[in-house]
């Protein structure tokens, strides 16, 4: 039997949305996030898809590891509104 495709939280791809451009803004790939956080390559593209939620600490590691402000992050995402 299928399983009907999970459907992403909009919330979660505008989050992933603005981590993956404060990521290459800062000329890192996905790879490189990836080493730094102690997780997959895959897990990053995951994030930044949408596809999984990270929890609150790894988003906080990730975006130190951005240089990025977590609350200039959250602040960008609810200017930019849901994804329909």
């Amino acid at each position: 039997m299928d399983r009907p495709p999970k459907r992403r939280d909009p919330l979660s791809i505008l989050i992933g949305d603005a981590l993956r451009t404060v990521r290459k803004n800062r000329g890192l790939t996905q790879e490189e996030a990836a080493v730094q956080l102690d997780v997959t390559g895959s897990a990053v593209s995951h994030y930044e898809s949408g596809q999984s939620q990270s929890h609150l600490r790894q988003f906080i590691e990730l975006c130190a590891v951005l240089d990025a402000d977590p609350a200039d992050i959250l602040t960008a995402v609810l200017q930019d509104g849901p994804h329909t």
